[in-house]
């Protein structure tokens, strides 16, 4: 389908997230999804290049990726999304003076020179 579903721990159906489109919020080929320790949840859109972000409660935030065949932030062909916590410390030294990282994004691309794209989720310090 064209959207998520979102399930309680006793299996019971609490929401869906997104509909077939081309708008934020909407998807056209969802493939990876991820959520972090706040209950964001991430979703690779392989057709739009893009990974959508919603809040705990399915409303959506903002995307990242870049929709193009070439850049420092295209996805190619996107299909799977990892959210950790555990490697931050590898990541560091990328990082501009006065901010942290919180945790990391990992995008596995189906296409093109990057596989795998890192994005991080910074804080100010």
């Amino acid at each position: 389908g064209f959207n998520t579903q979102v399930f309680a721990p006793d299996g019971s159906h609490l929401r869906s997230i997104g509909s077939m489109g081309q708008v934020p919020g909407s998807f056209r080929r969802p493939k990876g999804i991820g959520v972090d320790h706040a209950g964001r949840v991430y979703v690779v859109d392989a057709a739009a290049s893009v990974v959508q972000v919603f809040d705990d409660q399915g409303r959506p935030l903002m995307y990242f990726g870049e929709p193009a065949t070439s850049g420092s932030g295209a996805l190619y062909l996107p299909a799977g999304l990892a959210v950790d916590y555990a490697n931050v410390k590898l990541f560091e030294k990328y990082v501009a003076p006065g901010f942290q990282i919180d945790f990391l994004i990992f995008v596995a691309n189906q296409a093109g020179t990057r596989k795998i794209s890192v994005y991080g989720f910074l804080r100010k310090t």
